[in-house]
């Protein structure tokens, strides 16, 4: 999809407050990517040579982009995600995409001087940019409004990863008490279960 020479490259970093298991699970749930506005990606299947489309809307209202894609590499094992668009014909600029995941884990300490570790996701999004057009600098236009939309995609991917821990975390919270047909609380055997 292109020659190797190599021109521009751009990295945005960003944790996520989740496992990444779950950020996982979002990032290669291609057919679901409506959580953002910006950047969609349409293959037959998330598979290493899989070829398809990447649309892009630059005004994250819809206006899309539709380029040619082939997917360079999905490892559950590496958390690692990478794919190549072909922005101009016979690979005169393409982009890499490459989404490397990694576990990061805090400690905190409470008021009540309770110590938990939290695991969180550290995120890496590179774009390299190759062949004669990026090489020569003449998709600078194109390749910084690229840029932003990968960060805008990054932090949307972020805040849907969130909710969903938020929204897991509160199920977990809550028990779940059986209301008797007298009206009472508590299950025909008297236990209470949690979900």
């Amino acid at each position: 999809m292109g020659c190797l020479c190599s021109g521009p490259a751009a990295t945005h970093t960003i944790t996520i407050d989740a496992p990444i298991e779950l950020v996982w699970k979002v990032l290669t749930d291609l057919d679901h990517w409506q959580w953002n506005k910006w950047t969609r990606l349409e293959a037959q299947d998330a598979s290493i040579g899989a070829f398809g489309k990447m649309k892009t809307s630059m005004d994250g209202i819809g206006h899309w982009k539709t380029y040619p894609l082939m997917i360079e590499e999905i490892s559950d094992k590496k958390k690692l995600f990478s794919w190549k668009v072909q922005l101009e014909k016979f690979g005169l600029a393409v982009e890499s995409h490459r989404i490397q995941l990694s576990d990061e884990w805090e400690t905190k300490t409470s008021k009540c001087e309770e110590t938990k570790s939290v695991r969180k996701t550290k995120l890496e999004y590179k774009i390299i940019y190759s062949g004669f057009l990026s090489v020569l600098g003449l998709i600078e236009p194109k390749r910084k409004r690229n840029e932003a939309n990968g960060a805008c995609f990054i932090k949307a991917l972020k805040s849907r990863v969130e909710k969903l821990e938020d929204d897991q975390n509160l199920i977990r919270s809550y028990e779940y008490v059986h209301i008797n047909s007298d009206g009472s609380a508590g299950s025909p055997t008297g236990e209470t279960f949690r979900i």
